[in-house]
């Protein structure tokens, strides 16, 4: 399970059900409050996160006045995300 950004938010989406929770960076463990991880045996599951560019993704992403567009996917460099802010005015 990968680590995105969504809403200026760390978060991991459930493999299970419809949920999402916050990312812990200290544990890089996923236990979903809707469902309970019912299909893993209730038991945490793993998150993969980019924890060598974490920084640089939140100070570009931080950079875009609206918290609704601080967004990132794995697979998006630093330099697509300044793209993305340019070429969308998001300062």
């Amino acid at each position: 399970m990968q680590a995105v950004v969504d809403g200026s938010r760390w978060i991991a989406r459930c493999p299970y059900c419809n949920g999402a929770e916050m990312v812990n960076y200290t544990t890089l463990r996923f236990f979903c409050c809707e469902c309970r991880n019912r299909d893993n045996g209730h038991d945490y599951l793993t998150v993969t996160a980019p924890l060598a560019d974490r920084e640089a993704i939140e100070r570009e992403l931080l950079l875009r006045d609206d918290w609704r567009y601080r967004a990132w996917t794995p697979g998006e460099t630093i330099d697509d995300l300044r793209r993305q802010r340019l070429e969308n005015q998001w300062r």
